[in-house]
């Protein structure tokens, strides 16, 4: 593929802050194992060592490092050997042609930072809050939003990336997908609906979408839900029953559930810490 063909697709990316602190670890509390998170997650290494896996590979970030733990992908984290550690975090989205960025393109996942002062200097403007006059809260906002392209731009530039080509190619051919996705996300949605807006059989369309995109169609499209959902408790005073409706899940309390695994926060707790405060 040509070079400026795949960099053209960079100019779709979209990337979103979820949450993030400095965070000293604790051995007793701070693991999880075998999990697929709906975001990514980024760890800067201020002090100490950790465990990570992805996908059944296992990695061991230390004190001047960064690590990527990708979406979507089969993950555990843990202290190690008790080792302290502690952290700057994040999680966040980034997406191109619906997809994850980090699928689209290949990175190492753990890589030295060579001016670690900067990039926690980064990291930090991201857990500035939003708060004070409307003005106040757009410019820390846009802030927030530059730093963390910043992250991920020095974070690709450090690592040894490559594109995926086949991701890159499907664009096209799924775009029909995409398109009959975002037209019917609050009502239910099967795969037998989806595999007919490319003429493909039902059982050949999930295995050819999990391949190009690593996750199933009706995992893209509960993820296209919660991004939604997210939209809607950021910027509308709907109820968490009508944005539940608005987004397909039709049942709040297991809206409410898919919403807090994913995010990390309930409906309720992430409109209040993303809205600006007046």
């Amino acid at each position: 593929m040509n070079q400026d063909v795949f960099l053209n697709t960079l100019s779709s990316l979209k990337a979103s802050f979820i949450c993030g602190s400095y965070t000293n670890c604790n051995e007793a509390t701070w693991k999880d194992f075998d999990y697929i998170p709906a975001f990514n997650k980024f760890y800067l290494i201020d002090q100490g060592e950790c465990c990570c896996s992805v996908d059944g590979e296992e990695y061991y970030p230390k004190a001047g490092q960064l690590m990527l733990l990708p979406a979507n992908h089969l993950q555990s984290y843990s202290m190690r050997n008790g080792h302290p550690l502690i952290k700057y975090w994040c999680h966040f989205t980034a997406e191109v042609m619906n997809r994850s960025l980090f699928d689209v393109i290949k990175t190492d996942l753990v890589v030295d930072i060579p001016n670690f002062a900067a990039a926690k200097t980064l990291f930090q403007r991201l857990y500035v809050p939003i708060e004070g006059t409307a003005s106040d809260c757009i410019s820390v906002q846009l802030d927030r939003q530059a730093a963390l392209t910043e992250i991920i731009s020095r974070y690709i530039s450090l690592s040894h990336a490559q594109y995926s080509e086949n991701i890159v190619s499907a664009k096209n051919d799924f775009q029909p997908v995409f398109e009959y996705i975002h037209h019917h996300l609050s009502k239910q949605i099967t795969v037998e609906e989806l595999s007919k807006t490319v003429h493909l059989h039902p059982n050949y369309f999930i295995k050819r979408f999990h391949e190009i995109y690593g996750i199933s169609p009706i995992q893209h499209v509960n993820a296209e839900r919660l991004e939604q959902a997210k939209y809607l408790l950021e910027n509308t005073t709907l109820s968490i029953s009508e944005i539940s409706q608005k987004t397909g899940f039709c049942d709040v309390f297991y809206f409410s559930k898919f919403f807090k695994k994913a995010v990390g926060f309930s409906p309720s707790q992430y409109r209040s810490v993303t809205q600006p405060r007046t």
